[in-house]
């Protein structure tokens, strides 16, 4: 079994044998480690240990950025006690705020109920321990936006404190200029403790994720918001491939349904140069790919980065591999439609793509080998090589839109 130790780390955290040594009740232990000069949210620890609180705390941070990545989802769990901390109001009475969070109203809540599992809670679980560390991935802080709020807020709306805004894999996180940020304390000395926590365990749950490992060597939940089993990829291969680490980043921006489009497709277009982008409802598969090269300096000129087939002209041509730019027919190979996205990995009958405007969104989907006209890479750089085969449960698309 202890050829699999990083497999178990990965699924389960550091501690996953004290965790799940025993069904149905475990003892969490977690060593803290508190440097000097991080923000002290020690107010609130014995608040996060009630487990009410703390699974509203999950599942509201699920449904609102839970496709958008860790670092989205740290952010967020910090601005919600850093305002919890300005506002002098508790953990609860903050994310009990029907009001102010949009998942309540739209039904995101109630579905995240519904989806996010066992594994899932030990996840955010980690993400908990690191803000109650005193981490400040948001910049301290205290509410976070989206889409057409997010442009209203970065052009001086809803009391925004210039300067102080951050985006997040398509969140802006911000500060308000009527909120006293001097009530946000650091710690003066730094902290190094253990302590315990007893938490239930689904041993169903737990027992199919160790069958998963053992006789596929896979912690991916398939989780369709966020397909995590490609967040992983070694950071060697994404620092000799950069685009990858963009791409990877940008998972769960979704275009914005009727008049509205989302900012950070539109800045895309904006920092390409494409002054006739002027909404999200055009076909983005395209830019999305051109925005992952551009943000590392990699040209597409020569080409219509909006028209899928044209990647044919992009770089040079290579055999399907880790890191390269898919080119598929749409609709009819004979016709001018297509998608393009980047090869992350693929089974018998299907690559995995991670792509813009699957679903109206980033993420990585199935696409039929029958469908596959090409790949090329970016010139300058040397092709990965690395073919990966692995068995993928997410959706399988015909006609990405």
């Amino acid at each position: 079994m202890s050829g699999n130790d990083d497999l178990f780390n990965d699924a389960f955290g550091e501690d996953w044998e004290n965790q799940y040594n025993h069904e149905p009740r475990t003892v969490r232990r977690t060593r803290r480690s508190v440097k000097k000069g991080a923000i002290d949210r020690g107010a609130f620890e014995a608040e996060l240990q009630k487990s009410e609180v703390k699974e509203r705390l999950f599942l509201l941070t699920h449904a609102e950025v839970g496709g958008q990545g860790a670092q989205a989802q740290q952010a967020f769990m910090e601005t919600v006690i850093n305002r919890a901390t300005v506002l002098k109001w508790s953990i609860n009475k903050i994310i009990s705020d029907a009001r102010y969070y949009q998942p309540y109203k739209d039904g995101a809540y109630k579905r995240a109920q519904k989806s996010v599992g066992d594994m899932e809670r030990a996840r955010y679980q980690r993400i908990l321990d690191q803000v109650m560390a005193g981490s400040n991935v948001s910049n301290l802080a205290t509410h976070n936006a989206s889409g057409i709020v997010a442009e209203k807020v970065l052009n001086g709306g809803y009391d925004y404190r210039s300067g102080t805004a951050k985006e997040i894999n398509g969140e802006l996180f911000y500060q308000k200029t009527i909120e006293k940020h001097s009530r946000i304390k650091y710690h003066t000395e730094d902290i190094d403790e253990v302590y315990e926590e007893t938490q239930q365990i689904d041993f169903i749950s737990w027992l199919f994720k160790l069958l998963s490992i053992i006789f596929d060597g896979s912690t991916n939940e398939h989780d369709d918001w966020q397909n995590e089993e490609y967040s992983d990829a070694p950071a060697s291969s994404d620092r000799s491939m950069p685009w990858m680490g963009a791409a990877k980043r940008y998972k769960g921006t979704r275009e914005i349904e009727g008049s509205q489009s989302n900012s950070t497709i539109m800045r895309w277009a904006r920092n390409l140069g494409l002054s006739s982008y002027k909404n999200d409802d055009t076909p983005w598969c395209g830019l999305f790919a051109a925005a992952c090269m551009n943000d590392n300096d990699i040209s597409t000129k020569g080409f219509n980065i909006l028209g899928a087939r044209q990647w044919l002209k992009f770089g040079y041509k290579v055999k399907p591999q880790y890191g390269a730019v898919m080119v598929f027919w749409r609709g009819s190979k004979s016709g001018w439609s297509g998608h393009v996205g980047f090869y992350v990995s693929e089974d018998n009958s299907y690559y995995h793509i991670l792509g813009g405007n699957q679903s109206n969104m980033v993420n990585v989907t199935k696409i039929s080998k029958n469908r596959f006209l090409g790949a090329r890479w970016p010139n300058g750089f040397e092709p990965s090589g690395k073919v990966i085969r692995k068995r993928f449960d997410g959706k399988v698309t015909t006609n990405e839109e």
